[in-house]
This record gives C-alpha cells, structure tokens and sequence, in this order.
C-alpha cells in the first residue's frame, strides 16, 4: 500500500520473477539467515553430504571409544579387586603356613635352629608386605594385622625392645580403620590382639605400667566383644588378656589382684 515500498520500474519488477525462478533473493523481500543456509545447502550438497558422513563417522567413533575405554575400565577394577583378593589370600596363606610350621617344630627337641630360619623367612616375608601395602586403603586391615605379626615375631626372635615400634604401628594403623570402619567386630578383635601383645612386650621390657595400660584396654574391648557377639574366640581372647594380667600382677606383687584377675580368667 506504500507507495516507496513499490517497484519503480517493470524492469525491477522482472528482475524480481527472474529471482524468483533462479531460487535468488528478491528485492522484494530480503532473504533470511535460514532461507540463505537453505540456499547455500542446495548449491553446494555434495560438499554438505560428504560433511554429514564425516561428522556421523566421527561421532559413532567418539561413542564406540568412549564404550571400549568404559568397557576397559570396569575390566581393569574387576582384575584390580580380583588381584588385591589373590594378593591377600597368598600373603595369608604364607603367613599362616611359618607360623604353623613354627610352631610344630617348637614342640621337637633339636629343631630349634630350624624354627627359627622359617620364623626369618615369615617375618621377611611379612616385612615385604607391609612395604607393598603401605599407602593403599583397601589393605589397611591386612596391613594392621601383618605389623602386629612382624612385631610378635621379633618378640620372640629379636628383642621387646625392638618388637614394641611394629606393635605401635599395628596400633595406628588400627585407628585408622576404625576412624574408616567404626564398630567393625574384626578391626576391634585385632586391635585388642595386638595390645595384648604390646603388654606382653612392655611386661618383658620392664614397664609393667604401659603393660597394664595396654591389658586393661584389651580387655576391655574383648569383654563389649563377648557381650555383643556369641563366638567363642572373643571369650578365648579375653581370658587371654586376663591371664597375662594376672601374671603382670603377680611379678609386681599384687597377689591378691592377680588371683581375682586369673580366677576370671579361668572362668
């Protein structure tokens, strides 16, 4: 209806149609971005096919990697587990194995050089482990329990003395699963193991306070253990403590104490 709006002459009026049937923009109306994108498509579709294969190839490439490294992965923390299980099992099986063939050969007369090759050979064998292990989370358990090991093994090759760092060791290092892991009935069955192994070492160092000190908190531990679970072996472990308490007391004079401390112990 405005007039300036109107061509001005036939001739851009033809000009518009001729456009118009080339697929061209028109003076008329000016092209938008979508109808130049359009344009641009048509004109030029073999270059915008070979682009779409391209990029459908990169992406169905991108996704086919990104499925093989999840895959990898998940293969990885299952060999990862499956390696730390084996791990554990074989450095269990040989810890068990000296020390049950220690003590066989401590009950035979004349075999106690032999004993004590295979206790050295253990307590190596422990020592690699703590090394291997250290830093790593998921065997702090194993790690507690082997430092109480190696502590108990040069108690009896070595000195109370020198046993007493390794059984601090186990200490802290049950601490810290029990900081991970609060309540865990085996964290507390080792730890109150390893105090009582600590007394016994400080009772043969001549501290009968650190020993009584360590006794008592084994005990206690032991005695919540028997209360809240019904397995024999926390009984066993506490009249263990009770016993070498009782001892503790009798070298320190403190016979009536030891006698009601062993009478628990005996029941």
């Amino acid at each position: 209806k405005n007039k300036d709006d109107r061509y001005s002459t036939a001739l851009e009026f033809t000009s518009d149609l001729q456009a118009i049937l080339e697929q061209r923009p028109t003076m008329a109306k000016p092209p938008s971005k979508t109808w130049r994108v359009k344009q641009w498509t048509s004109r030029h579709r073999k270059l915008v096919l070979a682009t779409s294969l391209i990029l459908l190839f990169g992406i169905f490439g991108m996704l086919t990697a990104l499925v093989i490294i999840a895959n990898k992965n998940q293969e990885l923390r299952f060999s990862k587990q499956a390696a730390d299980r084996n791990f554990r099992k074989a450095q269990e099986a040989v810890g068990k194995l000296g020390l049950a063939v220690s003590a066989e050969l401590a009950s035979i007369p004349g075999t106690e050089h032999i004993r004590q090759s295979v206790l050295k050979n253990t307590l190596k064998h422990y020592k690699d482990f703590v090394q291997e292990s250290r830093g790593n989370r998921k065997l702090l358990s194993e790690l507690a329990l082997t430092q109480s090991r190696i502590g108990t093994l040069i108690l009896d090759l070595e000195s109370p003395q020198a046993a007493i760092p390794n059984l601090n060791d186990s200490e802290n290092s049950y601490r810290a699963l029990l900081r991970e892991k609060p309540g865990s009935i085996e964290a507390l069955q080792g730890r109150a193991r390893n105090l009582n192994q600590m007394g016994l070492a400080h009772a043969a160092n001549g501290n009968s306070d650190a020993a009584k000190r360590c006794y008592d908190h084994a005990i206690r531990i032991q005695q919540n253990l028997s209360t809240e679970v019904s397995d024999v072996k926390h009984r066993i472990d506490l009249a263990l403590s009770q016993s070498n308490l009782g001892l503790l007391m009798i070298n320190s004079g403190s016979t009536d104490e030891a006698e009601t401390t062993l009478r628990q112990s005996i029941a």
